[in-house]
């Protein structure tokens, strides 16, 4: 079972969202409306880290 980050990035790479800038501004639009919420700081973490984000695996999801 893949765990963490790298289990976030192979489903976002397989869905199509890795790539998505859309995806991106809205997660960003949501971190804005909701910053002092639990989902808005993990959003926040999301977002923060995207740059350094491991390429997704070659294991897919079920």
């Amino acid at each position: 079972m893949r765990e963490g980050k790298q289990a976030i990035i192979d489903y976002l790479g397989e869905v199509g969202y890795l790539e998505n800038e859309a995806f991106w501004k809205v997660a960003q639009a949501l971190v804005e409306v909701g910053q002092s919420s639990e989902e808005g700081r993990s959003l926040q973490e999301l977002l923060s880290v995207r740059q350094g984000l491991p390429k997704p695996s070659s294991v897919q999801l079920l």
